[in-house]
């Protein structure tokens, strides 16, 4: 038995007026941020490197799922993310910054007329790649504001055995915004919080004539510490 994930686009304006308010807390943050030691804080330079290590969760919601002749929906749990990610500053205010993690995700159809069916585990490799904008670089509160796509590929799949022998997941791909801070501790040392909304595509998953679609909103958000070189 072979079950096929095949991922297709799926976009929401609301998502986007929702995380666009995120983002302008913080530039209102921006304006109202520590200014007591803004000549201790040392700016960010052209040339600038920061790696940062962080644990996010990642939160799905307004799930809507449907699930032909056996009923149910698809479930997807609250997801735990340790990631990297490394920023090379173009300029004092510009960014580019890589991201990537690795995530195990269980998929499950639960309420089916057959009860609860366990589908497997599989393996995923995200990898993020966006521009961030960092608006105040002179105080040690270091906002910024950011867009790009995030790409991922599924390995290492892992079947639930009975009725499921076999299942596979075709790579996604999926716009990103993102907002967050970088506190400078010292001249090398930040904390860092993130939060990011993905726009995931919806989830098709097929198993002899037995068809099951889901769609939802994704909000990641985490904390972690940051270096510069």
């Amino acid at each position: 038995m072979s079950i096929n994930v095949i991922l297709n686009e799926h976009h929401s304006l609301g998502r986007l007026r929702f995380f666009g308010s995120i983002a302008l807390s913080f530039t209102f943050g921006a304006q109202i941020a520590i200014a007591d030691d803004r000549v201790t804080a040392r700016t960010f330079e052209t040339g600038d490197v920061i790696i940062r290590g962080r644990i996010s969760a990642i939160v799905p919601y307004n799930q809507n799922s449907t699930v032909d002749l056996i009923g149910g929906h698809v479930d997807v749990p609250v997801m735990i993310l340790p990631d990297i990610d490394v920023s090379l500053f173009l300029s004092e205010h510009w960014s580019i910054t890589g991201q990537t993690g690795a995530l195990n995700t269980k998929i499950k159809l639960k309420d089916t007329v057959y009860g609860d069916i366990n589908v497997g585990s599989v393996w995923s490799l995200p990898l993020s790649l966006a521009v961030q904008y960092h608006l105040n670089t002179e105080g040690r509160f270091k906002p910024y504001v950011g867009a790009g796509m995030l790409a991922t590929w599924y390995l290492g799949e892992k079947p639930a055995g009975g009725v499921v022998q076999d299942f596979n997941v075709s790579a996604s791909y999926a716009p990103i915004v993102k907002a967050g801070f970088d506190y400078q501790v010292n001249d090398k040392w930040f904390a860092n919080f993130e939060v990011k909304q993905i726009f995931p595509p919806t989830q098709t998953i097929e198993n002899q004539g037995v068809n099951a679609k889901t769609s939802l909103d994704t909000t990641s958000a985490g904390f972690g510490v940051g270096y510069r070189f």
